[in-house]
């Protein structure tokens, strides 16, 4: 049998919003958070997904779910500190990783 490289993507969710809490020195017991891409949640706080929310729903959806709800544009994250640490840990497990998202990577797992 011949040996194969396989590709594996992995998405940590939560990481923009952990990466919002962290730069404004908040912790998770605020108000239920999302990040939005266009008129998308791209991610979401546990607390928001406690109540619903998912990756991909329109913002307005979200907002129907929880009308407390704190939208933060994509565009205004710093993730790049949060984002570094998750690419290490992925790199624990694989010799090649690549970024692929803010919040998502991937890496090259022999067969």
């Amino acid at each position: 049998m011949e040996s194969g490289r396989l590709i594996i993507y992995c998405r940590l969710p939560g990481l923009l919003a952990l990466s919002v809490r962290a730069s404004r020195g908040e912790g998770e017991t605020q108000s239920p958070l999302v990040v939005s891409e266009g008129r998308s949640v791209r991610d979401a706080c546990s607390m928001a997904q406690s109540r619903g929310i998912q990756t991909g729903i329109s913002v307005i959806q979200a907002r129907r779910l929880c009308p407390a709800l704190l939208v933060v544009p994509l565009e205004t994250v710093n993730h790049q500190g949060q984002t570094n640490t998750f690419l290490d840990q992925l790199a624990d497990l694989s010799p090649v990783v690549e970024p692929y998202a803010p919040d998502a990577g991937a890496a090259v797992a022999a067969d």
